[in-house]
């Protein structure tokens, strides 16, 4: 759906440009955003992402990448059982990196450890 061939092998770069292009689709559906979508892009203070967008992103992802059951929950809520305030686009090409086991090939986002990275 958006030029991902996963006999090709996914990298870091492959999977961020793939993010960016499920978020600018689903954003051409939305009203308000009208910037430039890059790492540090967040997804509620920017794109104003509702908790029922960010389910809609989670699987919309999940689909493209056809990885099922990414645990989602371990991103989306901190170790405290409280829901994280914000994501930005790095964290989660970092989380689906990690939970597909895609080699980084660029450097690795400077955001804050989250308990996924942990386990």
């Amino acid at each position: 759906m958006y030029g991902l061939d996963v006999g090709q092998g996914l990298n870091r770069a492959t999977v961020a440009r793939d993010i960016v292009a499920i978020l600018e689709d689903m954003l051409s559906d939305w009203e308000g955003f009208e910037g430039e979508i890059g790492l540090d892009t967040r997804l509620v203070a920017d794109l104003a992402c509702s908790s029922v967008e960010i389910v809609e992103l989670a699987v919309t992802i999940e689909d493209h990448f056809g990885a099922r059951n990414l645990p989602f929950h371990a991103l989306l809520i901190t170790p405290s059982g409280d829901y994280v305030d914000d994501l930005r686009v790095a964290d989660l090409v970092d989380f689906v990196c990690t939970a597909t086991g895609t080699p980084a090939t660029a450097t690795p986002s400077t955001s804050s450890t989250r308990s996924w990275l942990r386990a």
